[in-house]
């Protein structure tokens, strides 16, 4: 209150608007300060009328310097009132001013006294606690009070304009794209850039005074580096290199500036100044500008704007040409990660608990493009189990291989004689790689990672793995004897393993690097005699490339109906609670071609979906007490009758669709409480609608079991 200068109104506040250009009286100081209008006053917020200190708050800066007002700093740098409270809007002493108490008090302990002295005259009509947005410092949570001061600024305009233009021209290509309009936006209303820093460590401001020109306003205190300047002080030279002399009197010690660069502007120099840089050399010439930078979108002002505008100034281009902006790490719940909040989570915690290949994943699979991501503890759990899978389908692959087995190329995979299942893993296996180069391509990385996990768990390890271990097995010598047929299908199903887990730890090595490496170096000690692992490493060989020859349309359609079928039959096992280890029989209703397909690979419906016996006709009645289910217009009927007590099945099912009929009752309760949908967390909300939903999908599946069995 003491540095007031003004008092603002809004122009169109008609309460006020006499009162515009008048001269008002600041009680205990008797300062003469006018009352301005600013449409930045809030009209319902309190009085409406807002009190203008411009030494010590930013918005009220701004005032000062629409209205050519004056900016009094009543409180120093150690939080005590100054000795300029008493002055008046042109800096002359007040005689009547009462504030001498006030002077060399801590602001808190004046602050009281202020208040006091204000009832005490009758100036003060009303008090109220009141809430707003203070900063703090993050290590001892003091109050920081805004101060004006002297500062080193960096005229921007030349290099923001340039900044802009080089990204509208395309020479600097931001991902996602979104961010090229905030970036433009940000160098446009860009200020100039206050530089100089009061901290201890940094490039200190290349600035020279003279201590014999200055004498008056440089205070020298014990030591060689002990001193303060005084406002208003210019220096005598301003250069790289401290000056030999004064230029002007020729005194020999000349005293730096005590200011630091700002961090900002020292990493602004970073792709340069890291290479050598302002002295040439091959390294500079070679590296500089480099092809991408992958960094937080959080710090696309603080950093990037300003690396592209210094390289453009210094080194005539910009310093990348693709700016890869990923995600902010969040918390649980949203929060952004932060050590003043405690709220981070340890990387080495997370990598002696899953492993590094864990912790890469979790952050690849659920960084996707353009969005923050949200990690708790509980995160890398799918990843670490992802990497358990991978490393159990390897050991089965290389346990089994034997001798003799070789890493074929795509070609002489298709030269083999390849059975139904070969074929469809080798064509997804090619639309993997085309996935993978489609988004790298383009930086969606969480996109190839999920193409990924889908690919290696569900593809390879679920599905084709189970699908040739029969060929496997039978060939190591379970069964009796190996006629022709049977050892050049086994060394088909070994040939297409080895070529298809080489390829995929290849792609997987970017994210994945230990566990690819791993696997990839125990396969090719089985693969290759002649191999050494000090010869090779798997980062070093060639990429996979995509052989649209080697999909196989036909077979990925017929592979996908065989598939739908042995899932329909384990979901209604699962339904039924039919023990897994327990053959059954199936019935099924299917014509045309789709029949043909099915007959010819009855020997995958069998094992993978454990039946005792398959009967496939065109004209099926569905048999009493069967389950059924239907998948691509084709009819599954699982006889029941003789695997479960379907009296006890009814009852329980019964039983289950009374309670889940609570639950959902319960739920909706919830939902129709209006008090429950106006005030509970847009989340929350969610949360109770999509449960509402599932316990419904579960009472429908539920009361169609039941009605299957009836």
């Amino acid at each position: 209150m003491l540095g007031d200068t003004a008092v603002a109104v809004n122009p169109k506040d008609k309460r006020y608007k006499d009162m515009i250009g008048k001269i008002l009286i600041l009680p205990l100081v008797n300062r003469e300060i006018p009352v301005v209008a600013d449409e930045i006053v809030e009209m319902s917020f309190g009085t409406g009328a807002v009190k203008v200190t411009p030494a010590h708050d930013p918005n009220d800066w701004e005032i000062a310097k629409r209205h050519n007002l004056s900016a009094i700093q009543v409180i120093d740098k150690e939080g005590k009132i100054t000795a300029n409270a008493s002055l008046d809007t042109n800096g002359q002493e007040i005689p009547t001013a009462a504030v001498k108490e006030y002077i060399a008090k801590d602001r808190y302990k004046a602050r009281e006294a202020i208040i006091k002295d204000l009832k005490d005259k009758e100036f003060l009509q009303k008090e109220e606690d009141y809430t707003l947005p203070i900063t703090r410092c993050y290590r001892c949570n003091s109050a920081i009070e805004p101060l004006v001061s002297e500062q080193w600024y960096l005229s921007t305009r030349g290099m923001a304009d340039a900044g802009s233009k080089a990204v509208e021209e395309g020479k600097t290509r931001f991902v996602p794209d979104s961010w090229t309009k905030p970036y433009l936006l940000w160098m446009k209303n860009l200020h100039d850039w206050c530089i100089s820093r009061q901290i201890w460590w940094g490039h200190r401001i290349p600035a020279w005074y003279c201590p014999e020109c200055n004498k008056e306003k440089i205070i020298v205190g014990p030591g060689k580096d002990n001193y303060s300047l005084r406002s208003g002080i210019k220096p005598e030279y301003v250069g790289i290199n401290p000056p030999d002399k004064c230029p002007k009197c020729s005194h020999k010690e000349m005293i730096q500036d005590p200011d630091v660069l700002d961090t900002w502007f020292s990493s602004a120099l970073w792709p340069f100044s890291t290479l050598g840089w302002p002295k040439k050399n091959a390294d500079l010439e070679y590296f500089y500008p480099t092809g991408v930078l992958v960094t937080g979108h959080e710090i696309l002002y603080l950093w990037v704007a300003r690396m592209i505008m210094m390289g453009l100034t210094f080194m005539g281009d910009v310093p990348f040409k693709e700016v890869f902006l990923n995600g902010i790490v969040r918390d649980s719940h949203g929060k952004k990660m932060s050590k003043s909040l405690g709220n981070v989570i340890d990387p080495l915690d997370i990598t002696g608990q899953c492993g590094v290949d864990a912790l890469r994943f979790t952050l690849a699979y659920n960084g996707i493009k353009g969005r923050d991501l949200q990690l708790g503890n509980d995160s890398f759990q799918a990843a670490r189990n992802f990497c358990n899978k991978i490393w159990n389908a390897s050991r089965f692959v290389l346990m089994n291989l034997g001798d003799g087995v070789k890493l074929r190329t795509g070609e002489e995979i298709a030269a083999l004689k390849l059975e139904l299942a070969d074929r469809w893993i080798i064509g997804e296996y090619q639309r993997l790689i085309g996935e993978i180069d489609a988004a790298m391509s383009v930086y969606d990385i969480s996109a190839a990672a999920r193409a990924l996990y889908d690919f290696i768990w569900s593809k390879y390890c679920d599905w084709y793995l189970e699908l040739v271990k029969p060929r496997i097995y039978s060939a190591l010598g379970v069964t009796a004897e190996l006629s022709a047929a049977d050892q050049a299908s086994r060394d088909t199903a070994k040939a297409v393993l080895v070529y298809v887990l080489d390829g995929a730890m290849k792609l997987l090595h970017p994210q994945m690097p230990f566990i690819s490496e791993e696997i990839w170096q125990n396969l090719k000690q089985i693969t290759d005699k002649d191999w050494h692992p000090d010869n090779e490493s798997i980062m070093i060989q060639m990429w996979p490339k995509a052989d649209a020859r080697l999909v196989d349309e036909k077979a990925t359609a017929e592979m996908y109906l065989v598939m739908e079928v042995i899932s329909a039959i384990r979901n209604v096992r699962g339904e039924m609670r039919i023990n897994p280890a327990q053959k059954i029989k199936a019935l099924i209703k299917v014509t045309g071609g789709q029949k043909l397909i099915l007959e010819e690979n009855m020997g995958y419906l069998s094992s993978l979906a454990r039946l005792e016996s398959l009967s496939l006709a065109e004209d099926m009645a569905k048999p009493a007490g069967a389950a059924a289910a239907v998948v691509a217009g084709i009819e599954i009927y699982i006889p029941l009758a003789d695997i479960i007590d379907l009296g006890k099945e009814k009852e329980r099912l019964e039983k289950e669709i009374a309670k889940a009929a609570e639950e959902v009752a319960r739920v909706n309760i919830k939902l129709t409480n209006k008090e429950f949908m106006h005030k509970a967390p847009i989340s929350e909300v969610d949360r109770v609608k999509e449960k509402a939903r599932e316990i419904t999908e579960r009472i429908h599946k539920l009361e169609e079991n039941l009605k299957s069995i009836s």
